[in-house]
């Protein structure tokens, strides 16, 4: 009775996804109807029933009994050759992720015929080029579930003809590994999958702009030796910033985007083990504590922007006159002390955001200009340097120009706090600068 109610229900579900495309080249891919995943069991247990229904341990025997002998090998070779990725615990669930996208997987791969029995076990002969894909499908699909299926524009990914290299936000080598998993304000719900660690030759990583996106970054992820960007912007991730240091001479990363999370505590010093990291954003998170001296480690840095914390102290000196540094970002903290000297040491800084922090002494903003050629924008604070020297070091936001080469150096004094809560914004007499 069970198993007919179920069947039942799954039926009366039967849906189509099509997706449109308009003249706009970003409102999506093109038209592509999508086969109901009810239409077999391993469909409709894979994924129907498990949006609809709550499937225990039990009936989801009866209902494995119930399916084609075939399937039933084909499932359980599938999690014997998944096993060193999936969860024990899980290994017989039905609704978690990872069963549901071996049930996705034997049912796109339609072994009930002959032909497609046999491709079936040459793809998952040990040691193939389709094991490896096979894999590499499993985990995308994985991550698809994880997700809860809500990926804005990309319902291709259930497209059981299409290869993983053409679903949106995928791109491969021209010999089919992905490198980059593009997934951007796709409204994404639910936690990253661990499975990601899987792809090997992941050298991309964009979840941003998620705000449904939550919970911790796997360690697995971190341990993708070919990474070069974590784009993770924008999103509800927690934890504490020392769960993301990588294990020491693994990280290639380039660029670390963590702005507008939910990260907790202070900067390890061990993020000077980073060497390469070239863009460091962590704005707009709950960090408190020192910026620790270890980052003048980091001689590869280009963009250090941590506006918008809570951080505390001094600029520690070997940060402040790291040499390619083209982008200090550092307002609307608790910084204290006297402004950097080291700054003049620098080959391209271009931006250097001061305000909205607790700084004493002298104003050095002028100097800044004076000494470092490259430099465009200085944004410091009036209220807390010492006014005497104001009226010759940037103090009513002119344009200090070199007669000799013609640069030109923007320093603002600003005297107004509010100023400083929204970060790495500002208008300069109707000039925008976004930084």
């Amino acid at each position: 009775i069970i198993f007919a109610l179920v069947l039942t229900v799954c039926i009366a579900v039967v849906v189509s996804v099509s997706i449109a495309t308009s003249n706009n080249k970003d409102d999506g891919p093109a038209e592509i109807v999508v086969t109901d995943p009810c239409d077999n069991p391993a469909g409709y247990v894979g994924h129907c029933l498990c949006n609809n229904l709550t499937i225990d341990d039990d009936l989801y025997e009866d209902l494995y009994e119930d399916m084609h002998e075939d399937i039933r090998e084909a499932l359980d070779l599938l999690r014997m050759k998944f096993a060193a990725i999936l969860p024990p615990e899980n290994v017989s669930s039905a609704c978690d992720p990872q069963s549901l996208a071996i049930h996705w997987l034997v049912d796109t791969l339609n072994i009930s015929k002959p032909q497609k029995k046999r491709d079936f076990y040459e793809y998952v002969a040990q040691g193939s080029t389709a094991e490896f894909l096979l894999v590499q499908r499993f985990v995308l699909a994985t991550c698809f579930f994880s997700l809860n299926g809500n990926i804005t524009k990309t319902h291709t990914w259930e497209n059981e003809t299409a290869t993983a290299c053409d679903w949106p936000g995928v791109t491969c080598t021209p010999f089919g590994r992905v490198e980059q998993l593009s997934l951007s304000y796709q409204g994404l719900t639910g936690s990253i999958p661990s499975e990601i660690g899987q792809l090997s030759y992941l050298k991309i990583l964009q979840l941003a702009g998620n705000p449904g996106l939550e919970g911790r970054v796997p360690v697995e992820v971190l341990g993708i030796r070919s990474l070069r960007v974590l784009d993770l912007r924008r999103n509800k991730l927690t934890g504490t910033l020392a769960e993301l240091v990588p294990r020491p001479n693994q990280s290639a990363l380039d660029e670390l985007l963590l702005d507008g999370n939910l990260y907790e505590g202070a900067i390890p010093t061990e993020f000077g083990l980073m060497t390469r990291l070239r863009k460091l954003h962590i704005e707009g998170n709950r960090l408190t504590g020192p910026i620790p001296s270890e980052m003048g480690q980091m001689t590869d840095l280009v963009e250090l922007k941590l506006t918008s914390n809570k951080l505390n102290e001094t600029v520690p000196q070997e940060v402040a006159s790291l040499k390619y540094m083209q982008e200090l970002l550092l307002r609307g903290n608790r910084l204290s002390g006297g402004l950097p000297t080291s700054i003049n040491q620098t080959w391209g800084l271009r931006i250097l955001d001061f305000a909205g922090n607790n700084f004493t002494g002298p104003n050095r903003a002028h100097d800044y200009c004076a000494n470092v050629p490259t430099l465009d924008l200085v944004f410091v604070d009036c209220t807390e340097l010492d006014e005497s020297e104001t009226s010759t070091r940037c103090g009513d936001g002119k344009v200090d120009e070199d007669p000799k080469d013609g640069q030109k150096c923007r320093c603002i004094c600003e005297t107004d706090q509010s100023s400083s809560t929204q970060p790495g914004y500002i208008n300069l007499n109707d000039a925008e600068f976004v930084l």
